[in-house]
């Protein structure tokens, strides 16, 4: 059961284009030191999804959360030629780094971005797909990158495999991991069928993993008196 997605959020307030939601994590759940008070808004500017992410805790504890939303582009995945998988889309991540995982999945060290992994400039999800040992072993994309910065610049950018559909990323958080949905076959879907792998993709702006463990990725421990801030944008522009 462990997961703030699968606690009971309360509705603190709704309108018509946002909606904010509170939870208390109480001492000790999940095994995490401290009470740590949430609050989570979601809203609509324009033409952009903003995920606002506000936390505080009266006793220190690592924290960084994140958005585990599907994508995909082209539209909502029927398993046909006309519904493709999210291995057509493009993909451009601002990052000159990222984290190879080893056999549990656990980061090794930061690692210049290179072949399959060097995604700063515009390229095919699925282009020379499963060809890098660390995209055979996790099945596909998995992985922190490393964001260059600054947080007015995008972090990523997909383009739709028909083109119709540019989406954008812009987040203050210091890496980001992609994940091409490796895991996501015989997932119920809302048409009472299931899901394929590569039906969808995440984007999660976070805290790199294992961060806690790990000083020379970051701090990730928030402490009383602390603000903790998370903000991304996704930009959806034709």
């Amino acid at each position: 059961q462990g997961g703030f997605h699968r606690q009971h959020w309360q509705i603190k307030e709704q309108e018509a284009d946002r909606v904010k939601l509170v939870l208390l994590s109480r001492a000790g759940d999940q095994g995490f030191p401290g009470n740590l008070r949430v609050a989570l808004e979601y809203r609509l500017e324009q033409y952009d999804l903003v995920v606002d992410v506000r936390a505080s805790t009266d006793a220190a504890t690592p924290v960084s959360l994140t958005s585990h939303v599907y994508f995909n582009l082209d539209g909502d995945p029927q398993g046909d030629a006309v519904h493709p998988d999210i291995r057509q889309h493009a993909i451009s991540l601002n990052a000159d780094h990222f984290l190879p995982t080893d056999a549990g999945g656990l980061p090794l060290a930061v690692t210049p971005v290179a072949g399959l992994f060097d995604l700063r400039r515009e390229r095919l999800i699925g282009q020379d797909w499963l060809s890098h040992p660390q995209q055979q072993q996790a099945q596909g994309y998995d992985h922190a990158f490393m964001l260059n910065g600054p947080e007015s610049a995008w972090a990523a950018r997909v383009v739709s495999g028909d083109k119709q559909l540019v989406m954008e990323v812009y987040t203050n958080q210091p890496s980001l991991q992609f994940y091409s949905g490796n895991w996501l076959a015989n997932t119920p879907n809302r048409q009472g069928t299931t899901y394929r792998a590569y039906d969808g993709f995440c984007l999660e702006a976070q805290q790199p993993p294992d961060s806690p463990n790990r000083p020379e990725l970051g701090n990730p421990w928030l402490v009383p008196g602390q603000a903790y801030h998370h903000q991304t944008r996704y930009r959806f522009l034709s």
